[in-house]
């Protein structure tokens, strides 16, 4: 939200990290953080930001979906989350 606030649009996962606004740490930037691996796909009006575990089961046996409503939603399987899954907050 904060990199909208100045572009006026959604952006890459690349563009709010340190080589772009220095708003989200390298690993992010890059697509894999902590356990997960992360992907968006933007539009200027809308997103949609995925994470799925890098191992399913070894570290996370859970998959998150989000997108410009910013409610975050969940699947327990091992499938991608999406704007149907279960509602995390």
């Amino acid at each position: 939200m904060q990199f909208r606030s100045v572009k006026k649009r959604y952006g890459t996962l690349q563009e709010p990290g340190p080589r772009g606004a220095d708003l989200i740490s390298k690993d992010l930037a890059e697509g894999a953080d902590h356990s997960y691996i992360f992907s968006v796909s933007a539009r200027d009006t809308s997103y949609t930001l995925r994470a799925r575990p890098k191992r399913w089961g070894q570290y996370a046996r859970r998959c998150f979906y989000s997108d410009q409503t910013r409610i975050v939603r969940q699947n327990r399987a091992n499938s991608e989350a999406n704007a149907e899954s279960e509602q995390v907050y």
